[in-house]
């Protein structure tokens, strides 16, 4: 669940078939072009300033929530790494590189 909103936050992720914001960036005209009945409740009844106006301000927001998902991505991993043991004897991982460690000595590599 974690990496989709991750990927949502990202530059890459576009939905400008549907979704006002993301067409805006592609072309501005297509907020004043857009049919009133396709439009969200929340803009209906609004003059063209007004819906150029709010699909910046959406814009705007979804920058910060964005760039929050990020931060927070980012937090998340440095969480991970300082808590995820670096050898666990106990888990498959721990065992396997402990195997390949073994088995490198016997040919006279040294793992780093």
């Amino acid at each position: 669940m974690a990496e989709r909103a991750v990927s949502k936050s990202s530059h890459a992720y576009s939905n400008s078939s549907w979704d006002l914001v993301d067409a805006s960036k592609d072309d501005e005209k297509v907020v004043l072009k857009a049919k009133e009945e396709e439009l969200p409740k929340e803009m209906k009844g609004m003059t063209a300033e007004q819906r150029k106006s709010y699909v910046k301000a959406k814009s705007d927001e979804r920058k910060q929530i964005q760039a929050e998902i990020q931060d927070l991505n980012k937090k998340r991993q440095e969480y991970i790494s300082a808590h995820t043991p670096k050898e666990n004897q106990n888990s498959l991982d721990g065992a396997m590189m402990n195997a390949v460690k073994q088995q490198a000595k016997t040919k006279n590599l040294k793992w780093k």
